[in-house]
């Protein structure tokens, strides 16, 4: 097993320097807070990148303007790493706002992203350690509807806050964090070879296994 000082330097909590460290080191201290890690179908995880980093959205806002200079940077940086793995009907099917097409993303992480993994869809097993972080509650983004009040009854912080149970497009409209997922995620994989879905169970495995998400649904008869 490795050393905590190990895992301090593989685990990425979105921040630097000694409160990293420290805030790390709290994790493995047994009852030091009520742990809690969410999670989402990995495959989701993957379109979801996809659809925030490598396409551009429509609208003049601010937000808007930034997030397309920035998935124009992120598009120019992997252009030959992804458009290998483009086919003549991807690319003709290809919609004037998408930089890549998501089959030719999908193959991209199926076959090892390079040898360098984004920490927008590494695994869950690899970035939180849940094997050895005794964390209390394993909350779905597919269920947090359901799983939210009881966890914020449970920490009694009723007056602190709640849970997001919707969201915002880019249009600014409302939406509903439960959606259909699987439905979504049928959609978007639903030409991508058994060999790719495969390569991404194997990617993910603990994850799917964990975590309770099924790959056999993804797989061309």
């Amino acid at each position: 097993m490795p050393k905590n000082e190990q895992l301090i330097k593989e685990i990425d909590l979105h921040a630097n320097g000694e409160y990293t460290k420290y805030f790390t080191n709290l994790l493995f201290k047994p009852n030091f807070a009520t742990k809690i890690i969410t999670t989402r179908h990995p495959l989701d995880r993957i379109l979801s990148f996809w659809h925030d980093k490598l396409t551009t959205w429509n609208g003049t806002t601010p937000f808007v303007k930034l997030h397309n200079k920035q998935s124009t940077a992120l598009a120019t940086n992997w252009k030959r790493k992804i458009e290998r793995y483009e086919t003549a009907t991807t690319l003709k099917n290809l919609r004037q706002n998408e930089f890549f097409s998501f089959d030719a993303f999908a193959k991209y992480v199926a076959n090892g992203s390079g040898g360098s993994p984004n920490d927008h869809w590494v695994s869950m097993t690899h970035q939180c350690n849940p094997c050895l972080i005794d964390y209390d509650f394993i909350v779905k983004l597919e269920t947090v509807q359901m799983d939210a009040p009881n966890i914020i009854n449970y920490l009694d912080i009723n007056k602190v806050g709640r849970f997001p149970i919707t969201r915002f497009d880019v249009n600014g409209d409302t939406k509903s964090i439960q959606y259909d997922v699987m439905g979504k995620l049928k959609n978007a994989y639903k030409n991508i070879d058994n060999e790719t879905i495969l390569k991404l169970f194997k990617i993910y495995k603990w994850d799917f296994l964990l975590f309770g998400y099924d790959v056999r649904s993804f797989l061309n008869e």
